[in-house]
């Protein structure tokens, strides 16, 4: 049977290797994420608008189609990406008190769908939580 610092150092040692789980928003009922946040092609945000967590900063850069996320006082957390699912036309991020939804320009209409892609910072996975579909 193994000894007590046996089994803290292999509990540490697991924790240590896993992923930090982040949670910087909610899914509203209805939207969909698939995909891996952490991969490089990000994961899509389908069918509904993001809701936001209290205590998250978020900043629109990249011409108004990337917002960029973290916690208040830690570095970049990961960015949400807006695009047309047609490449014809061009979609843009809004963010509002408490969500952030991808619409189209004035001028310059996505032909097909706008959708939000989400992108982790490396190591860094999306919480179960995130996945849960409820606004708070």
């Amino acid at each position: 049977m193994p000894g007590l610092w046996e089994v803290v150092d292999a509990w540490a040692s697991h924790l240590l290797g896993r992923p930090r789980e982040i949670a910087p928003f909610i899914l509203e009922a209805g939207a969909q994420l698939t995909g891996d946040s952490s991969s490089s092609e990000g994961a899509v945000i389908t069918g509904g608008r993001v809701t936001l967590q209290p205590d998250w900063i978020y900043e629109i850069a990249g011409a108004g189609t990337t917002v960029v996320f973290r916690r208040s006082k830690q570095p970049k957390s990961g960015t949400f990406e807006c695009y047309c699912t047609e490449n014809a036309g061009s979609c843009r991020a809004f963010i509002g008190d408490k969500s952030i939804t991808c619409g189209s320009v004035d001028g310059d209409a996505c032909l097909g769908e706008c959708k939000i892609r989400v992108k982790t910072s490396k190591g860094r996975k999306l919480a179960t939580r995130v996945y849960s579909g409820n606004t708070p």
